[in-house]
């Protein structure tokens, strides 16, 4: 269970921008951090924020050690479902904005739920190194509508 949560834009700004720059420090790159760089780059590029986020999770995994395999660290198909996830819930705010009443709903929302992705995928499923090299579709029920 995640602790330390940055429900202000600064404070989770602070996170996001260590995480583009590689330097925010391993043990600190929790999931609320992917959801918010996930957010974030939303906010600033759209529909071009999954390329980004998969080009920083890749960045990122490599300056901290993480191994890049069919086995571990990137994960298309579960980045893929997120930033869908991102996008969808983002269409709820009036502008998409990296701004401290958006952070605390993030922070009050599905999005925080780690578990989320088992509502569309099987484990065992989203588990392969096929879901985990290309993006796969759902086998529990469509990504179209999350919330």
């Amino acid at each position: 269970m995640e602790t330390t949560h940055q429900h202000n834009s600064n404070e989770a700004g602070e996170i996001v921008e260590s995480f583009l720059h590689c330097s925010l420090a391993k043990e600190r790159y929790t999931h609320a951090a992917h959801i918010l760089s996930g957010f974030y780059l939303y906010c600033h590029h759209g529909k071009h924020a999954f390329e980004l986020m998969e080009k920083h999770i890749l960045l990122f995994n490599n300056a901290v050690g993480t191994i890049n395999s069919d086995d571990s660290g990137y994960h298309k198909t579960i980045t893929f479902f997120w930033m869908k996830a991102i996008e969808q819930f983002a269409s709820r705010f009036d502008e998409c904005s990296f701004i401290d009443r958006n952070i605390l709903a993030i922070y009050n929302s599905p999005l925080m739920d780690k578990t989320l992705p088992l509502k569309f995928y099987t484990r065992e499923y989203l588990f392969t190194k096929k879901a985990r090299k290309e993006i796969v579709e759902p086998d529990i029920k469509p990504i179209l509508d999350i919330f």
